[in-house]
């Protein structure tokens, strides 16, 4: 009998959380750097280092759609396409070279979303239109991000702006919404500290940028305070992927959690 206990203790794990409507997601945070390093395209390597974990949704930042540099290429379609993933959701935050340079989100084949929205957060004095780009699965909410790198006044407005809409949004369900992003702020900025007023961290503190010598932790994962149950399975060390800096200048951020 004692042989078998380990196995009926997970099947009775399984049977409990799918009972109680519950599932376990992977989800990857990853700022690509527009797939772009000089004289090659990273959309190929990019895939290939994601898919070992499995992902159910991805969110990127830093995107090119269709721009001059990029070779007029759908980079989210591409990688979308490279991940062999069933859809995608782009939000251009300005236009850029041509074409429009952003966020989106990528997910696997068996998930089909409810409803995608793209907003534009206020520039204020930063340095240039953010955005914030959401897919509504029903069940759960990913939404993905890229806060301005100079103005902290500017990050205080766009933390305020994402708060405000989800909780316009999702604020009186318990529906799980998680906020994926680089915030190009530090964990005891006031920008992180705006944001944790209304948001739990679900990432772990770990250095993301820059890939090749990882020294700042300005990417994060978090999930919004609206009674959703969440627990973090797992995460991924990004340091234990190689070679990362021949991908993108950050680290990508991998979470597993359980939500009802």
């Amino acid at each position: 009998m004692k042989s078998i206990r380990p196995l009926l203790t997970i099947c009775c794990a399984l049977l409990l959380l799918s009972s109680c409507g519950g599932r376990q997601l992977t989800i990857v945070s990853y700022n690509v750097g527009a797939f772009h390093k000089p004289g090659f395209n990273t959309i190929g390597s990019c895939a290939n280092t994601l898919a070992s974990f499995r992902p159910d949704v991805i969110a990127l930042q830093e995107v090119d759609s269709c721009t001059h540099r990029c070779g007029q290429q759908d980079q989210l379609r591409a990688f979308t396409d490279s991940m062999q993933f069933g859809g995608c959701h782009y939000t251009p935050a300005f236009p850029f070279d041509g074409g429009g340079y952003g966020i989106g989100l990528t997910w696997k084949k068996a998930t089909q979303p409810k409803a995608v929205h793209s907003i534009l957060l206020p520039k204020m004095d930063g340095s240039e239109v953010r955005a914030l780009s959401v897919v509504d699965f029903g069940r759960y909410v990913v939404a993905s991000t890229h806060l301005d790198h100079i103005s902290e006044a500017a990050r205080l407005a766009q933390v305020d702006s994402i708060t405000r809409w989800t909780k316009a949004h999702y604020g009186d369900t318990d529906i799980p919404v998680i906020l994926c992003g680089d915030f190009n702020d530090t964990p005891d900025s006031p920008t992180l500290t705006a944001v944790k007023e209304s948001w739990q961290r679900l990432s772990p503190i770990v250095h993301t940028y820059s890939a090749d010598e990882p020294s700042a932790t300005i990417d994060y994962i978090f999930i919004y305070k609206n009674g959703a149950e969440s627990r973090v399975h797992a995460t991924t060390k990004p340091y234990e992927i190689d070679h990362p800096e021949n991908i993108s200048d950050h680290l990508p951020l991998i979470v597993q959690i359980d939500i009802r």
